[in-house]
């Protein structure tokens, strides 16, 4: 399913293959939206390497118990040619 012109659900499935529960659709898609925003800004592909999280993944790898992955409102991403503080500086001047 497409949340926006760049970004599709299966991005941001778990890495143990459990879809976006449906209670957190809402989340997931205002991340997508956002994403979108700071990818027309940057005008470069983003990857996420990590979207929604379950909460059984979540402790395995021993991320933060409260942790914005399990909501679906959370993602890591990559952007080839920018380094991580870059993405940060383009990210805070969007906000």
């Amino acid at each position: 399913m497409k949340l926006t012109e760049n970004f599709s659900l299966h991005e941001f499935r778990c890495r143990d293959g459990s879809d976006v529960p449906e209670e957190y659709m809402d989340n997931v898609r205002e991340l997508a939206e956002n994403l979108q925003v700071l990818r027309s800004h940057i005008q470069k592909p983003i990857t996420v390497i990590s979207g929604y999280r379950s909460p059984e993944y979540n402790k395995k790898i021993d991320g933060a118990r409260r942790s914005q992955h399990m909501v679906a409102k959370a993602g890591d991403l990559i952007v080839k040619d920018m380094s991580p503080d870059e993405l940060k500086d383009e990210i805070v001047h969007l906000i």
